[in-house]
């Protein structure tokens, strides 16, 4: 699958907020805050930003990806809003990047390196994924499904995400 040629990345599925313009493939400018649940402040004025940055208008956007879920409703709202926004606005197309896989895609690993991603489902629960970072997207080894923290065995050399956070 091959990327657009300018597009913007957003991840608001969680607490905090990250704008990214990746221009043919490559991360040109990225935003990230760790203020909990301000995407809604953010997101305008760091995207005109991002783009003045590198002189691209958002008409010039070749397409929008964001963290599509597992996350925080309200959260994942408020990036849906935005990018049907643009969408709307210039007719750029919008594609929804499951939440393991942005994050995922988002961490500084080597190319190939394996992945448990672990995201909080509450309850003493977890949104599993084992993934490989691969270009252009990561490589899904094992399916998202929910399993409880109690007993729940790491088997790769890296793990991320909010389940880690809050439960390991």
């Amino acid at each position: 699958m091959a990327l657009p040629q300018r597009f913007l990345a957003l991840e608001t599925s969680g607490p905090e907020t990250s704008v990214a313009l990746f221009v043919e493939g490559e991360p040109r400018v990225f935003r990230k805050s760790f203020r909990r649940f301000a995407h809604s402040s953010l997101l305008p004025g760091w995207v005109l930003a991002v783009l003045e940055e590198e002189g691209v208008s958002p008409a010039d956007l070749d397409g929008v990806a964001l963290s599509g879920g597992p996350g925080y409703f309200t959260a994942l709202r408020m990036g849906l809003v935005f990018a049907k926004a643009l969408h709307l606005l210039h007719g750029t197309p919008v594609i929804l990047v499951p939440t393991p896989e942005a994050l995922a895609m988002e961490l500084p690993l080597p190319e190939g390196a394996e992945i448990t991603v672990l995201l909080d489902a509450q309850k003493r629960e977890v949104h599993r994924a084992v993934l490989r970072k691969a270009r252009p997207l990561p490589e899904r080894l094992e399916d998202l499904t929910i399993v409880p923290v109690e007993g729940l065995v790491i088997t790769t050399p890296y793990a991320a995400g909010s389940g880690m956070v809050r439960y390991f």
